[in-house]
C-alpha cells in the first residue's frame, strides 16, 4: 500500500536521482496498491479491484502513522526495592 499525499519532495528525486529518470511520475493524492511479487515496476495498480484489502491495509497505515515509535511504557519502580538495592551496592546508607 502505498499513500500518495499529492506533494513532490525534492528530497525523494535526489535520493533517487537516475533509477526515476525519464519516468513521468504522478503526485496526486490518493493510495496506490501493486502485487509486488508479480508486477515489481508497480504499472498496475490494483486499489479498485482489491477493495477490502486496500480497506484493511489503509486502517493498518493509519495505525502506523499515529503509533509513538521510541516510546516505550515506563514500568513502575517500586521504591524500597530500589533503595534496598543501593544500599546493597554501598551508593547509599
Amino acid at each position: 500500500m502505498i499513500e500518495n499525499t499529492g506533494i513532490k519532495s525534492a528530497k525523494s528525486s535526489d535520493l533517487l536521482g537516475d533509477l526515476i529518470e525519464g519516468r513521468n511520475l504522478e503526485y496526486k493524492q490518493g493510495y496506490e496498491l501493486y502485487n509486488a511479487e508479480q508486477d515489481f515496476q508497480e504499472k498496475i495498480n490494483l486499489i479498485d479491484d482489491y477493495p477490502q484489502i486496500a480497506n484493511k491495509l489503509k486502517a493498518h497505515l493509519r495505525l502506523f502513522k499515529i503509533a509513538p515509535f521510541g516510546y516505550k511504557k515506563q514500568k513502575e519502580t517500586d521504591l524500597k526495592k530500589k533503595k534496598d538495592d543501593l544500599k546493597s551496592l554501598g551508593y547509599i546508607r
